[in-house]
């Protein structure tokens, strides 16, 4: 069975979760939040995504960023997704990182952070004037990787992702520069991004399925209004590998027309209000 994760946004002006607690309240039973298995741990069927936290009007609001994350600690959230580009700028890049770090350094709650797990992603750059890019070399990856663990102040990322695919590699050569991270003790964990079928199904032969100790998670964009990735959904759960859908509920600019345009949002939240 595949595992799917849900990112919520929580912006709460007043410490309220608003329409977010519904569907919080889904992933519930008998008051504890529902796992989900990635690779060889068990996180929470719901995970906080914090890109959100380093866009528009949030870089301004960073003790209410901070609380966010505080909050979702709280609720029992066990899996927080950030990467090295989710930044307000190009000379910004590891903001919300390092938001992530300051978070869990600061978080005085009662939630238990050795069973929290913070995945982040390279493979995609930012330049002088917005220039975006792709590299996927080994070195590119070691130098990322490299300022995301100093970023994160950690000793070893858990769950690597790659972003996102370079077009002037091949993307056995891409995968491969993650496995020599893992080679190296460097990272625990590797998970794949915005992936086809076909790079799945390289990746799997590289590098083995869950199972295998191999590829453990993939992140690519599914929610009732983005339905084109379903045949990699399949495939997903046909070799065991978590997914975790960024975007669920459409996106922040979408989200607020879902309830009126998607009848399983609206019955999700009348069968638990």
């Amino acid at each position: 069975m595949f595992s799917v994760f849900a990112r919520y946004r929580v912006v709460p002006p007043n410490g309220s979760f608003a329409a977010n607690s519904v569907l919080l309240r889904v992933f519930y039973s008998g008051g504890m939040m529902q796992q989900r298995r990635l690779g060889d741990l068990s996180v929470t069927a719901v995970g906080l995504g914090c890109m959100p936290l380093s866009n528009g009007r949030m870089v301004d609001l960073r003790e209410q960023a901070l609380q966010t994350i505080h909050a979702a600690l709280d609720q029992g959230i066990t899996l927080l997704d950030t990467a090295n580009i989710y930044a307000p700028a190009w000379d910004a890049v590891g903001h919300n990182e390092a938001l992530v770090a300051e978070a869990l350094r600061t978080y005085t709650g009662l939630a238990p952070l050795t069973n929290v797990l913070v995945t982040t992603k390279g493979g995609i750059t930012r330049s002088l004037g917005e220039q975006w890019g792709r590299d996927s070399s080994p070195q590119a990856l070691r130098r990322a990787y490299e300022d995301s663990l100093r970023t994160l102040d950690v000793s070893c990322i858990d769950l690597y992702q790659h972003h996102r695919h370079d077009p002037a590699m091949t993307y056995i050569d891409q995968v491969r520069a993650l496995q020599l991270l893992k080679d190296e003790g460097l990272v625990r964990r590797i998970g794949l991004s915005n992936v086809t079928e076909a790079e799945l199904d390289l990746a799997i032969g590289e590098l083995g399925s869950a199972s295998d100790g191999g590829v453990v998670s993939v992140q690519n964009e599914l929610s009732p209004r983005h339905r084109a990735d379903l045949d990699v959904l399949a495939r997903f759960e046909s070799v065991g590998i978590a997914f975790l859908p960024w975007s669920p509920l459409g996106g922040a600019t979408h989200a607020k027309e879902f309830w009126p345009r998607f009848a399983a949002f609206a019955d999700v939240a009348d069968a638990v209000v």
